[in-house]
């Protein structure tokens, strides 16, 4: 209270008019000293800012009184963690004032002096103004100060925002002693460091540096520490460091899959998010994804797709990550006995992908999960068709997004799951007819045709191949589609590409094998006997220089 009636009072801008024109030591100690006891308040800053009194106090940076400097350091301290203070500190040159004063004999004062920066690094401007006075290699010399080692890694956190920070923090060579701060007894320095690292492990080449460095076993160390917000940077940080290839065996060998299996049903959702992204990571390798099975995560990833408590972005990466892990043949059984179809199932109408796709409902989301039901689905076809999952596969063909390329890795995925689930499969034969889906997949090769889509073309037609075989009712509706017979003998003479190009001949063989079940039918002989198929068979079969294309023709 008596440091408000002094502020009403009009006391600030008499001390800091003291600060810039008293040459008495002790007049200027106790001045600063009732600046940096005003300066804890937000209507304090504000007054000496409104006074030039930042101006005053950086000034006196240069004075030979160690106790007038460290009252100015610690005035300093507290005025720079306002936005205010930290936005006009480029037109009073503080950048170059401070900085200059890292060399300071003193440790008390380079330790308050780093704790100035750190704030005024929270500044867009302010970053780059220190980065181009050279600060990264004081500040990472003050790292091996137990005093100044917090302060100066908090402004290192911050100049590793940008991608010019990051650069200098590895060519000072910076990242070395950072890893051995991740063993510091000051849970402040740890976390510093930490978060330094994820920003730093943005980069392609701090990626490899940290591994040779030896970071990363003292990182997953602390994925789990104690302290929320060192768990955070460290996660953060894996999650950065493991796109790397080496990193991702180096992260396994740290036993990283293990510690995130067994601690995924304590997590907060924020750090749930960066570790099961980190796991979605991972399964691009044969090598994690048997590790992901083995560590008994395949169940808790599942856990995580339809429970409504878990947010949609840890579902999504949950997703990701078992789609990966579905692609190795010893996953397929242990993913169908936990139950992965029906849960998949679930999940797409929370994630809004069925009955005409959301917008909020991306198309990785619609790709995975038609990617999993393919590699699951196949355990056992006929179930996975009655659980619903042949339903979702033509609702995806229905989206009215086709056409980017994006979108067609979607239809392409969808197809080729519907090709999977209705192979050898009478029963998912009968409800894709029942479902309308052969009209849907000639609609798509008609569009895929139009934008040279080639592999979209190639899974509809492998999906049209086997829902005719021997099913007459298939085989009508196809026939019902005029002007597709034409449209088979077209792309066997002419496919996409020319003939012999990367997928045209996967395509031509693909309409051939539709053109045989077609003739099965004496309605579909006539068809094609119409559309000239008999010739344009004959001639590829003579000239083509693919065995399997002549073989079908």
């Amino acid at each position: 209270d008596g440091r408000a009636a002094l502020l009403d009072a009009g006391l600030v801008p008499v001390v800091c008019r003291l600060v810039e024109t008293s040459d008495n030591e002790l007049v200027l100690e106790r001045s600063l000293a009732t600046v940096w006891a005003f300066a804890g308040s937000e209507e304090g800053r504000g007054a000496v800012l409104e006074a030039n009194g930042i101006q005053a106090i950086l000034s006196l940076l240069f004075t030979d009184s160690h106790a007038i400097l460290d009252n100015v350091a610690m005035a300093l301290g507290l005025l720079t963690r306002d936005p205010r203070v930290k936005a006009a500190m480029p037109q009073v040159k503080g950048m170059e004032k401070l900085v200059a004063c890292l060399l300071h004999p003193s440790a008390s004062i380079r330790t308050k002096i780093a704790g100035a920066i750190w704030n005024c690094g929270a500044d867009k401007t302010n970053r780059a103004d220190l980065l181009r006075l050279g600060a990264v290699p004081l500040l990472g010399e003050l790292l091996s100060d137990e005093m100044a080692q917090e302060n100066a890694a908090g402004a290192l956190w911050n100049l590793a925002i940008e991608e010019p920070g990051k650069r200098a923090i590895l060519e000072y060579g910076a990242v070395h002693t950072l890893v051995g701060l991740l063993e510091s007894p000051n849970d402040a320095v740890v976390e510093n460091a930490t978060g330094i690292m994820w920003n730093c492990s943005s980069t392609v080449e701090n990626r490899a540096a940290m591994r040779k460095l030896g970071a990363l076993p003292r990182l997953v160390s602390h994925m789990t520490n104690a302290k929320p917000e060192i768990r955070e940077n460290a996660s953060g940080a894996m999650r950065n460091l493991v796109i790397n290839d080496q990193n991702k065996v180096a992260f396994r060998e740290a036993g990283g899959i293990e510690l995130i299996v067994d601690n995924m049903d304590s997590a907060s959702n924020t750090l749930l998010e960066k570790w099961v992204s980190t796991l979605w990571i991972l399964t691009v390798t044969p090598e994690n994804k048997h590790a992901i099975r083995l560590a008994g995560g395949l169940p808790k990833l599942l856990s995580l797709l339809d429970s409504r408590d878990t947010p949609i972005g840890v579902r999504e990466k949950a997703l990701g990550a078992l789609r990966n892990c579905s692609g190795v043949a010893e996953n397929v059984q242990p993913l169908y006995e936990a139950g992965a179809v029906e849960r998949m199932l679930r999940a797409a109408k929370i994630f809004g992908a069925v009955a005409r796709p959301q917008p909020h409902c991306s198309l990785q989301v619609r790709e995975n999960l038609a990617g999993m039901l393919l590699h699951v689905g196949r355990h056992d076809r006929v179930a996975t068709g009655v659980a619903g999952a042949l339903h979702f596969l033509v609702d995806l063909l229905d989206d009215p997004r086709h056409g980017s390329d994006s979108n067609d890795a979607v239809t392409a995925t969808a197809a080729k799951a519907l090709a999977s689930v209705v192979a050898s499969t009478p029963e998912n034969r009968n409800l894709m007819h029942k479902l309308g889906g052969v009209p849907k997949l000639v609609a798509l090769v008609g569009e895929a045709r139009a934008t040279n889509s080639t592999f979209v073309l190639y899974e509809c037609l492998l999906a049209i191949k086997h829902s005719t075989t021997m099913h007459d009712e298939n085989l009508m509706a196809l026939l019902g589609q005029r002007g597709f017979v034409q449209t088979l003998v077209d792309l066997v003479r002419s496919p996409p590409g020319g003939a012999g190009s990367m997928h045209a001949d996967d395509v031509a063989r693909e309409a051939v094998l539709c053109i045989r079940n077609i003739c099965a039918s004496a309605q579909g002989a006539s068809e094609v006997r119409s559309a000239n198929g008999a010739e344009v068979l004959k001639r590829v079969h003579e000239t083509s220089q693919s065995d399997a294309l002549r073989i079908a023709c």
